[in-house]
């Protein structure tokens, strides 16, 4: 029935294009289907290894979109596993995530091993990620869950610009929450919300400022991060990881690091990724939404703060079709 409503709601929109609905791209991992919709970087940018040791919807845990990763992080010139679709314009875009360690209930006892949601810019190789990466492309935004560094758990809160990353990792008391992103031209606004708590702003961005003049194009990347074991990351080199499946059983043994005792230890679980447009209200149009003297907190939370709804049709692949 719910499928039969959102088809003749379709057709009433006349000729109005699908793709002008942001909504459409919503996955409420229910579907295992659904996968195909995601793009996986590695795949998009022709790096020929594996960065995800598993990966599915609504079959490791029913319901969600399911992330086990090799050791692999996202730092700098180190580029990691991401799921994405491409998404136009300004959104905002909120998620549930839990993250444990592979046992799905103790903290990752590995350094950085976090799940998070990433905005970043598109990279176009015209052969591929081997062939044709320089230095300094890297430009991307994420907020993650899990262990840090140090007794967690934490959030962990990134800014990458021109593959130069600064960052921030809270500690929580919780390995559930609530996130959103906000993209606003520029700027990109930060929240969370712990399970029975109120939405609280923990970020706000300006791709466009004079600390990170990396804008973002119109059309991004957005989707699912998942990474961990940073020691042996960092041990390894941005090079070496972005070339390499780091797994015992991938390296030979006469590749460099292939005795390194690899310890991934992180399951991402995502219970569902929704999109809504953005409409700043009139009073703060105008203003500088990254700076907190221009705009507090609870003018953010004014439109910001709002729970989110699962919409249909969830698990289209979108195109821009006319009806």
């Amino acid at each position: 029935m719910k499928i039969a409503i959102c088809i003749v709601a379709l057709l009433l929109w006349g000729l109005a294009p699908i793709d002008a609905q942001i909504q459409l791209y919503n996955d409420e991992f229910d579907e295992t289907g659904s996968l195909i919709n995601w793009q996986n970087i590695n795949d998009v940018e022709g790096w020929d290894i594996v960065q995800l040791e598993s990966y599915n919807i609504d079959d490791s845990i029913p319901g969600s979109m399911f992330m086990k990763p090799f050791t692999v992080s996202w730092f700098g010139e180190w580029r990691g596993a991401l799921l994405f679709k491409e998404i136009s314009g300004d959104f905002v875009v909120s998620t549930r995530i839990t993250a444990t360690a592979r046992d799905h209930v103790s903290i990752p006892s590995s350094d950085f091993s976090l799940a998070g949601i990433m905005i970043r810019t598109p990279i176009h190789y015209p052969t591929d990620g081997p062939t044709d990466w320089v230095e300094d492309e890297q430009n991307y935004v994420f907020m993650s869950i899990g262990q840090a560094s140090g007794t967690g758990p934490h959030f962990e809160i990134k800014t990458t610009c021109h593959s130069t990353s600064m960052l921030d990792y809270p500690q929580i008391s919780v390995q559930t929450s609530e996130v959103r992103m906000a993209r606003i031209g520029q700027v990109i606004i930060v929240l969370a919300r712990f399970p029975g708590e109120e939405w609280h702003v923990r970020g706000r961005f300006n791709r466009n400022d004079g600390s990170c003049s990396a804008p973002f194009p119109n059309t991004v990347q957005l989707g699912m991060v998942t990474y961990t074991d940073w020691p042996n990351v960092e041990t390894v080199g941005a090079d070496f990881h972005n070339n390499h499946t780091l797994h015992s059983d991938s390296l030979g043994p006469m590749e460099p690091y292939s005795a390194l005792n690899f310890s991934p230890d992180l399951i991402g679980q995502f219970d569902y990724m929704r999109f809504d447009s953005v409409v700043v209200p009139p009073q703060l149009s105008g203003l500088d939404l990254w700076d907190e003297s221009e705009v507090s907190e609870q003018e953010l939370l004014s439109f910001l703060g709002y729970d989110s709804e699962s919409y249909c049709p969830e698990n289209n692949t979108v195109h821009s079709i006319i009806l």
